[in-house]
């Protein structure tokens, strides 16, 4: 059982977990791990004739190197259950393929770490996987995987920071000023929605992207000052998911296709990291099940 306070818990495409310190579920670090801590990089930079000038920085994918042992310890549940007996033999091996499974090269898995209350993760497929034997390793009931997984995205991810702006019918008084009981009261609906000074913030360590989500039906513009796009009427039903970080960017509708074409405008800005600015949200000929929702997935360099 790990003494740490960091947990690290692996979720296979398969749907499996397993926690990567503690060693009771069959798998545990062996003789370490790499790439958690900060991401790598690159710094571009063009010569001078005295130094140099710093142009920025290339962040390049994440990249996790481990050792992984398939083997049970002390901790195991499955020795408890037999009665202090580690796996061997067909029992070991079961194991073994369940692990192997638990990773793969064409569908992410989630390494997620726990600390001081909050969580972070990365999406990672299987880049490389090494394995050297002397014997076959359903013997001793051991084997030693050295893993290399790979997020197409640099930075860990933390929990998604969601914003709703729903549709509220809101009432003006009678415009005409008739006497007390005099006709009906005229009463008018505006189906018209506004932000009013709403600010989105961004506790991660690099400047987030925002998602926006718009159900119809409604007429909007989305954004933050200086930088707005405007969504044409959509009806009862239609829904546009507007992805704006540039390494996923896409508009797509209630089908999953793309749907650029329905953006009339577009203009896209990062929210800085630490800081939070003011929302955009002007809705439009909006009516009952109307909703914009913005959210923020902020992004840190290392997993705690």
């Amino acid at each position: 059982m790990s003494d740490s306070g960091v947990r690290l818990d692996w979720t296979g495409p398969d749907g499996s977990t397993w926690d990567w310190l503690d060693g009771t579920a069959g798998v545990i670090l062996g003789e370490g791990i790499d790439g958690i801590l900060f991401p790598d990089f690159e710094q571009l930079t063009t010569p001078t004739p005295a130094g140099r000038r710093y142009n920025g920085t290339r962040w390049k994918p994440a990249t996790v190197e481990a050792t992984l042992q398939v083997c049970d310890t002390r901790a195991s549940a499955e020795v408890a259950a037999l009665g202090g007996q580690y796996r061997r033999g067909a029992a070991w091996r079961t194991l073994d393929r369940r692990v192997r499974a638990s990773v793969s090269p064409t569908s992410a898995g989630r390494l997620t770490c726990t600390a001081d209350g909050q969580s972070r993760w990365l999406d990672l497929r299987l880049e490389s996987i090494g394995h050297k034997l002397t014997k076959m390793p359903d013997i001793r009931g051991l084997v030693e995987y050295d893993v290399e997984l790979v997020d197409d995205e640099p930075f860990w991810k933390g929990q998604p920071v969601p914003i709703d702006f729903p549709y509220q019918e809101v009432a003006t008084e009678d415009y005409y000023g008739g006497a007390t009981g005099v006709g009906p009261p005229l009463m008018i609906s505006a189906g018209n929605n506004s932000s009013s000074g709403v600010e989105i913030a961004n506790p991660g360590d690099v400047d987030s992207w925002l998602t926006w989500e718009i159900t119809g039906p409604v007429q909007a513009t989305i954004g933050t000052p200086g930088a707005t796009t405007a969504v044409p009427f959509l009806g009862d039903g239609e829904r546009l998911t507007i992805i704006t970080n540039p390494i996923r960017r896409d508009v797509l509708d209630e089908s999953g296709a793309r749907a650029w074409h329905k953006l009339d405008n577009r203009r896209f800005e990062p929210v800085p990291a630490g800081d939070q600015v003011p929302l955009v949200v002007e809705m439009a000929s909006a009516g009952p099940g109307s909703n914009v929702r913005v959210t923020l997935e902020p992004m840190f360099l290392g997993a705690y």
